[in-house]
């Protein structure tokens, strides 16, 4: 049978929900973790081009 929050309850979750929407660093760890994950991406892609280029000066070298 599922139970209902008591009026006490429902106080303590509202003051824990105001703490935290005061509490700034949980949106700061947000944008943070966008830009890491921007960051990683280039990062991937940076590595494959280096991969590609090194593919492309083997092959020019071979071919002379």
């Amino acid at each position: 049978m599922r139970r209902t929050a008591t009026r006490r309850e429902a106080r303590e979750a509202g003051a824990r929900s105001s703490a935290l929407a005061a509490d700034h660093r949980i949106v700061q760890l947000q944008a943070l973790a966008r830009i890491t994950l921007a960051k990683m991406k280039l990062l991937c892609l940076a590595g494959d081009v280096s991969l590609v280029a090194v593919a492309a000066t083997a092959a020019a070298i071979l071919t002379r």
